[in-house]
């Protein structure tokens, strides 16, 4: 009986269609999210009906396998919307680590005609999430380039700001760390160590940092990004002018991708794995790559000197920090090009907010923190004198807390999100180049 009131529906309506009258797509089917933080997948809806859809609403917990209290809805332009036939609209789906189980799946169902009608997305669309338990406690991790603590790696802790015990230090084979990037757990550091032109695997497990593992790549080795999957590591090599492709369940380099950059430094893997941004310093641009056959696919032309890069969390854009000219270019990461310039936008390095709501950008050379409304690319706010000449920048996964650090001075800044950005220093010793992920 249901099919006939669905025919007869249609038919009021005017509605005709050979499938699915809305294709529900995300961003990505595959996502990770740790115990204790969230994770943001966006959905893109399409009319496939001769005629208009309208009145349309969205329920993001009707197919999911999870505790529906940790799924909820942000960035929805779907809500009460009308859709031309070809049509689409988008949305996005917040996904909360706790308490839900290990493997998961989320598939929202999209309703119109006042609810008279719902999709749901179809088996190649499903949403599967895997849950990364986290079984320690939060830590920051500097690596030092002066001071009492020169060549190590110096643990913070996140519950009371205390220094830890540093390690594993210069006889060790910790020589100029450069860029870091930690694993989805927490439990393993890789350091850009300039010294020797290797990447370091570093188990932050424990209660000092131990060497595990030391792999070569090329010349002056600076930014790394990880894959979502944990599986692959992106390494920019500023003095060869090539990015390593390292496989992380082996600690083998598998591809060298060369051609394309100018002393890259930056690098950043769009939230879906699909495709990398390295920044080049000297060229003005962002080199793609694309991860399924590591080959480069494209070149970005953006602001003087461009060095820090990020992607939102839903993957829909990505943010370039130029440090010449003080400016943010913005890319549209469907098209690989740039729609907005942000001025007075930061010079260093960014981060954004769990949710993608804001984007936060160091700026070394006046020594402040920049807010961006990330839905309007505007300026929110600065957050003045924040350190010297702060750098790297790192969030703790329910974004309450952002770490800076000071490539002049001995502190590292922790800036208080919900208490107006209030400001704690603590004494490191030394100052720190540390950028990447190094909170976890």
């Amino acid at each position: 009986m249901k099919k006939y009131f669905l025919l007869i529906a249609l038919l009021f309506t005017g509605v005709t269609y050979g499938g699915p009258i809305l294709t529900i797509a995300p961003s990505a089917t595959q996502a990770t999210v740790r115990s204790d933080s969230q994770t943001t997948v966006t959905y893109t809806v399409t009319n496939n009906a001769n005629a208009a859809v309208n009145q349309i609403s969205i329920n993001p917990t009707s197919g999911t396998t999870g505790q529906a209290g940790g799924i909820s809805l942000t960035a929805n332009n779907c809500a009460g919307a009308t859709l031309a036939s070809g049509g689409q609209c988008t949305f996005g789906v917040v996904i909360q680590g706790a308490n839900q189980p290990s493997t998961f799946i989320v598939r929202p169902s999209v309703c119109f005609f006042n609810s008279r009608l719902c999709s749901q997305s179809t088996q190649e669309n499903i949403l599967t999430i895997t849950v990364v338990a986290i079984n320690h406690a939060l830590r920051a991790y500097m690596g030092m380039r002066s001071g009492a603590y020169i060549n190590q790696i110096l643990p913070v802790e996140v519950s009371n700001n205390s220094v830890g015990t540093p390690g594993p230090g210069f006889s060790f084979g910790i020589l100029i760390p450069s860029g870091v990037a930690l694993s989805a757990d927490g439990e393993t550091l890789y350091v850009a160590n300039q010294g020797d032109q290797s990447l370091k695997v570093v188990d932050v497990s424990g209660a000092v940092p131990t060497i595990t593992a030391s792999i070569s790549v090329g010349t002056t080795p600076a930014g790394i990004a990880i894959t979502p999957d944990g599986n692959t590591a992106y390494v920019a090599n500023e003095g060869s002018n090539n990015v390593s492709v390292v496989n992380l369940q082996t600690n083998v380099v598998t591809t060298t991708i060369s051609g394309g950059f100018t002393l890259p430094v930056g690098v950043a893997v769009s939230p879906d794995g699909n495709k990398v941004y390295v920044t080049n310093l000297l060229g003005n641009t962002v080199t793609v790559i694309n991860t399924a056959n590591n080959t480069i696919t494209g070149s970005i032309n953006v602001g003087a000197v461009p060095l820090g890069v990020a992607f939102n969390p839903s993957g829909t854009k990505a943010y370039v920090a130029n440090n010449t000219d003080d400016t943010v270019s913005v890319i549209d990461t469907s098209t690989d090009t740039v729609t907005s310039t942000i001025t007075n936008g930061g010079t260093g390095f960014i981060v954004f907010s769990p949710d993608g709501s804001r984007a936060y950008v160091t700026s070394e050379l006046d020594g402040s923190l920049v807010v961006i409304n990330a839905a309007t690319n505007a300026i929110q706010s600065i957050v003045s004198d924040i350190g010297a000449a702060p750098l790297g920048i790192s969030i703790t996964p329910d974004g309450s807390k952002i770490y800076v650090t000071n490539n002049s001075g001995t502190t590292l800044t922790i800036l208080d999100v919900d208490n107006n950005f209030s400001e704690t220093n603590v004494d490191v010793s030394g100052s720190q180049t540390t950028f990447g992920n190094f909170v976890g």
